[in-house]
């Protein structure tokens, strides 16, 4: 009687070993992707903002786009027509901030690719 005990629970626990090291990731929210895919760091990108209409058009617009989720950094020029955001690319996309910058009412697209990561 001890040994078939002794078997379903040693039975049980190669299985658990078996299955944490193949689904370990998916359950400990580990990356399944090879780490040369995924972006390190923060990413620095200018867009092109056109229809502002004076410097008071520049800190609603800053407040929105560094509302997204992921943003570090904003800076929004009039005089220059164009905002420098700093992102986590794991969190938001370029689209999504064109998008953020319709929003407000502006066309805006990305002006320069992303770099600068830090």
């Amino acid at each position: 009687m001890m040994n078939g005990k002794f078997f379903w629970i040693f039975g049980g626990l190669v299985v658990t070993v078996v299955l944490l090291n193949v689904a370990g990731p998916v359950v400990r929210g580990g990356a399944s992707q090879p780490a040369a895919a995924a972006v390190q760091g923060p990413v620095t990108a200018t867009f092109q903002v056109e229809g502002m209409t004076r410097t008071a058009c520049e800190l609603p617009l800053r407040k929105a786009l560094a509302a997204l989720p992921g943003v570090e950094r904003v800076a929004v020029s009039y005089q220059q027509g164009k905002a420098v955001v700093t992102w986590d690319p794991a969190r938001l996309r370029p689209e999504q901030i064109t998008a953020a910058i319709a929003r407000r009412g502006y066309r805006g697209r990305q002006a320069a690719a992303a770099c600068g990561r830090r």
